[in-house]
């Protein structure tokens, strides 16, 4: 087999594999049905996010959470970015999704969470939780000049850069779409050291049952910590 497939297609094989055999043990463990849907999608993010993570390391990069290009970037002068990410909960079969709306000076204007059963892709939760932070942004009466996500497959097939086939189309077709209509919303690219709240904010939707939507006045101490802790590097 090694001989008819290239390095990349290898290595995609290789990985998706691996996630095979884990939603097996997954399965024999747990005595829970097999997850095959979006096995494919799961392997392309993590092969993606392991060669991007291979790369920078190999080039010298500090991964540290004291690098400066780790740090949360603001919008421009009088925006709004909208942070999005979604996590899964491995234990209790759960995937959270989340994200925060703040201003260019670091200010939040609220939070938001969401559990769900984990039945769908990887790739499949990171659009749902664009599409329910724009519609709830929409509701609130904002619109965010920025979405960032540290998923760069989620871009690219957003983008159309790179299309998958079939309802994750759709679905990235619709934001595509919808991101469009709102023209002066653009999707962007950022590490994952520098999405610290959206991240801890999905963690923590993966394992709470009732979906929320906070204003900054009921932000729980952990995510007004994040918070401050992202913004001690801004100057108003």
């Amino acid at each position: 087999m090694r001989e008819n497939l290239d390095k990349k297609e290898f290595e995609l094989f290789a990985t998706l594999t691996w996630l095979c055999w884990k939603e097996r043990q997954r399965t024999i463990h747990w005595r829970g049905e097999f997850r095959g849907r979006g096995l494919l999608e799961s392997a392309e993010i993590f092969l993606n996010n392991y060669q991007r993570a291979r790369d920078e390391l190999n080039s010298g990069g500090n991964l540290t959470r004291e690098d400066p290009e780790s740090k949360w970037t603001p919008p421009p002068r009088s925006c709004l970015k909208l942070d999005v990410d979604a996590s899964v909960n491995d234990e209790k079969g759960k995937f959270g999704i989340g994200g925060i709306l703040r201003n260019h000076t670091g200010e939040p204007i609220f939070a938001f969470g969401k559990q769900f059963t984990y039945h769908k892709s990887v790739l499949e939760f990171e659009l749902m939780v664009i599409e329910e932070g724009l519609k709830i942004t929409n509701q609130s009466g904002f619109n965010p000049h920025i979405v960032g996500t540290d998923s760069l497959l989620v871009v690219q097939v957003v983008t159309a850069i790179e299309r998958t086939k079939g309802y994750v189309e759709l679905r990235a077709a619709a934001i595509h779409s919808r991101l469009k209509a709102m023209e002066q919303t653009s999707m962007v690219h950022y590490p994952r050291e520098t999405n610290g709240c959206a991240h801890a904010i999905t963690h923590f939707a993966s394992s709470s049952p009732n979906p929320f939507v906070w204003d900054y006045e009921i932000f729980p101490l952990w995510l007004k910590e994040l918070v401050t802790k992202d913004c001690n590097h801004i100057s108003s």
